[in-house]
């Protein structure tokens, strides 16, 4: 006798429970050793000095946080309506968990056969490095979401993402270190191409954990035939225009980008006002990685609790705290203190992003959902990056960028206190 709907959601159920524990620690295992390997070529604090020691124009500096970002969230604005059909997830992600990790191998052998006779083409290279493993995970970037929905249920994805994270950040610990000793004793092209050699290592690892997850059997969100990008794209406009928490969600992720207006030049900001070398890099991404382990317990913590929202608001306060702070710091003891709550801000930005935009979600139209969030983050990337090259090349102190940003951080904060708790709501309910 066939199951009814209702029978075979909670044989779905069933399954999930059933493999939680294992699921739960490979997907944090496999966040943390993927995480753990971009610290080495941080996109914050490392890769700005790659770019102005291999002599690159102020714009590609300004671009350098939203690299990756600007890969992942494309592709997923024409891919999703195709990912929404697959019920097995797992094989194709591991197929384009592969070709994403390739291109920092190739990256790094050319800083270092070519760092010293081809700058240029170095160049190229790390840029295209981020660039392209971007935008090969963005052809699947939905069903990697739907894939950590489908095995690790809503009340658990905080504690998730906050397992992940502290395990990144405690490697790091160690990643900090690696990048202060590499840097110390192979200065410049060697040295960085060694970073991009070791950060292929960890992520060549991380998909072998993520091999072993184990994948319930949930029915595809949509079993149509034919995929309709038309009916796709009106589908998620009609959930704009009647979700009132989707719109205010949608404007907070538009102006979180804010942020990058003067990050990107943050790093290089602190080197020469403290007049300190390259392998300072360390230090600072120290304390970063300090900061991401004390908010990834709180965000977890307070996640599973409460659902995303607090986590949110704090996060945006502690961002906009940073940026105004930079704006006016000139001690070291300083800059310890801003890279630390950088890291706080990201923990917190981090596990509530995806804890409060999957729950806000229907089930049916989780992938529709989340390819608004991924067009509007794309959005709102772009602006931000080619305000911040036009500011930055007409000589815009960095001291004025940093009250810009702080600036749009609280309109994110005020956007984000609008939107009603989901969690909350189906309690209430």
């Amino acid at each position: 006798m066939a199951q009814t709907s209702s029978e075979h959601h909670q044989t779905d159920q069933d399954e999930v429970r059933r493999h939680l524990k294992f699921n739960f620690m490979a997907h944090g295992i496999e966040g943390a050793l993927f995480t753990g390997a971009m610290a080495f070529v941080d996109v914050n604090i490392v890769l700005p000095e790659i770019i102005r020691s291999l002599a690159g124009p102020e714009w590609l500096i300004a671009s350098t946080p939203i690299l990756m970002r600007l890969g992942i969230l494309g592709p997923s604005i024409i891919t999703s309506v195709w990912v929404e059909r697959v019920k097995w997830l797992k094989p194709l992600l591991i197929v384009i968990g592969f070709f994403q990790r390739i291109p920092f191998l190739f990256a790094g052998l050319a800083l270092l056969m070519l760092g010293q006779s081809s700058p240029l083409f170095c160049l190229v290279a790390v840029v295209l490095a981020f660039l392209l493993s971007g935008f090969v995970a963005g052809l699947t970037i939905t069903g990697w979401q739907e894939f950590v929905c489908k095995t690790i249920p809503d009340v658990r994805r905080s504690s998730l993402w906050a397992f992940r994270s502290i395990t990144a950040a405690l490697m790091g610990l160690g990643a900090a270190w690696v990048v202060k000793k590499s840097l110390d004793a192979y200065p410049g092209m060697q040295g960085i191409g060694i970073l991009h050699i070791i950060a292929f290592i960890f992520m060549m690892g991380s998909l072998a954990v993520f091999s072993a997850i184990r994948e319930t059997d949930v029915p595809p969100q949509n079993t149509d035939p034919r995929p309709d990008l038309r009916r796709f794209w009106k589908t998620i406009a009609a959930s704009v225009r009647t979700d009132k928490n989707l719109r205010f969600y949608l404007l907070s992720r538009l102006l979180t980008n804010s942020s990058l207006i003067c990050l990107p030049f943050l790093s290089i900001h602190t080197l020469q006002t403290l007049n300190k070398p390259q392998d300072f890099l360390g230090v600072l991404l120290l304390m970063k990685t300090v900061g991401m382990i004390i908010g990834n317990f709180i965000g977890g913590w307070l996640g599973d609790r409460t659902g995303g929202k607090a986590a949110m608001l704090i996060g945006a306060g502690a961002w906009a705290l940073t940026c105004f702070a930079s704006g006016f710091a000139g001690a070291e003891w300083q800059f310890h203190l801003i890279f630390l709550l950088m890291g706080f801000a990201f923990a917190l930005q981090w596990v509530s992003f995806f804890s409060l935009g999957t729950e806000l979600a229907p089930k049916q139209k989780r992938i529709a959902y989340l390819t608004a969030i991924s067009f509007t983050s794309l959005i709102g990337a772009i602006a931000t990056v080619t305000l911040t090259a036009i500011l930055k090349e007409s000589g815009t102190e960095y001291s004025a960028l940093a009250m810009l940003a702080g600036a749009g951080m609280v309109f994110v904060l005020l956007f984000i206190t609008q939107i009603n708790e989901p969690r909350k709501a189906a309690k209430t309910a």
